[in-house]
């Protein structure tokens, strides 16, 4: 069943789950079901015609509709900020770098105080963007490795609102591709496509 695999792509790709709508028309003896699914803010919709004859189908052909659409998207790596004990933070940026293609991390360290009691304050550059070390360390490694840091987690809190608006881009995009109407998640704003 559709319904299923459209949850299960849900849950493998971290999204949220699949929400659904229906509406029976007809008479008691015969009736006929649609229904639409929204995933993010793609909505998708059962065939009008022939309307299913039970709920169940109206789902599933929503479902089988956005699963079609949704099914060759493929999420942008995850950032996961590990604790330095496992991976030193320079090592995570920079395979943050190296996944996505960018320009390796360049750092940029000051040394200050005397030279029996030097102090370091080090900075990232990242994809045109620097990150500063939050204070002043001992060694320059511990600065190198806190300015490392500040930079993951920054980009890390950057990426959440990105990989929600490349869902809705993505989906926006292969729903044009097959031919697939896009609404808000409405059921009263979901309209049937019509032929030229």
């Amino acid at each position: 069943m559709f319904t299923s695999k459209l949850h299960n792509l849900c849950q493998k790709l971290r999204w949220p789950g699949p929400a659904y709508a229906d509406r029976r028309e007809g008479p008691d003896h015969a009736p006929t079901f649609h229904a639409t699914v929204a995933v993010g803010r793609a909505v998708f919709r059962s065939p009008a015609a022939p309307g299913p004859r039970t709920r169940n189908q109206a789902r599933d052909l929503a479902a089988r509709a956005a699963f079609e659409v949704l099914a060759g998207w493929e999420a942008p790596p995850r950032l996961q900020l590990l604790p330095e004990t496992q991976v030193p933070y320079k090592c995570q940026l920079q395979d943050y770098a190296q996944k996505r293609q960018k320009d390796l991390p360049l750092y940029h360290t000051i040394q200050s105080g005397p030279l029996h009691l030097p102090m370091f304050r080090s900075t990232v550059t990242i994809d045109g963007r620097t990150f500063e070390s939050p204070q002043d360390y001992n060694t320059k490694k511990k600065a190198e490795s806190a300015a490392a840091a500040a930079a993951l987690m920054a980009l890390a809190d950057q990426a959440k609102p990105l990989e929600k608006m490349l869902l809705c881009h993505v989906a926006v995009l292969n729903a044009k591709i097959h031919g697939v109407e896009i609404a808000k998640f409405n059921p009263m704003l979901v309209r049937t496509r019509q032929k030229r």
